[in-house]
């Protein structure tokens, strides 16, 4: 039965070939190139060296735009439409910290959909940006001599299974 079956099958892949022509599949060229230039969103948040910070908006069918900072309950603020119907205010001089933000346009609560720095919370989504200090906060990056990080293993009494840790 079984040797039946591979003859019937090679005789049927023979005759399909030699009776069926499929057309060549012709992909596309690949023309993505990566980009050469400064990457950064064009209307992300700026952060100025005097630790102003300037937020931007592109809306231009928008009637009013506000910022909405939520570090210490501040009050919304104001943007103001520029040329190419893009809002912009600058906040600041702010203290070294993270700040979470929302727009406010025309009523609707968004996201800064040119920042790609997005905190999921609870309560809504909202963007940020980072004001770093000098000196630097105790949880932004320092260039300062670390440790050897050592990997131990050892066998689990209670799991009854190798397990294994970092140590610094």
């Amino acid at each position: 039965m079984h040797r039946y079956f591979l003859a019937s099958l090679m005789t049927l892949t023979a005759l399909l070939s030699s009776t069926v022509s499929f057309p060549q599949i012709q992909r596309p060229k690949n023309t993505y190139r990566a980009p050469t230039t400064d990457t950064a969103p064009k209307y992300a948040p700026q952060v100025h060296p005097d630790r102003t910070v300037t937020l931007s908006l592109l809306a231009a069918n928008a009637a009013k735009v506000e910022v909405q900072l939520y570090e210490g309950a501040a009050p919304r603020m104001p943007m103001t439409k520029g040329g190419e119907g893009v809002w912009r205010v600058t906040v600041g001089p702010l203290e070294p910290e993270i700040y979470a933000y929302n727009f406010i346009v025309d009523g609707v609560v968004t996201l800064d959909m040119s920042n790609p720095n997005i905190d999921p919370g609870r309560s809504g989504h909202r963007s940020y940006f980072n004001v770093p200090g000098t000196p630097v906060r105790f949880d932004e990056r320092q260039n300062v001599p670390h440790g050897a990080l050592h990997a131990r293993e050892y066998v689990s009494d209670v799991l009854k299974m190798r397990r294994r840790l970092l140590v610094e």
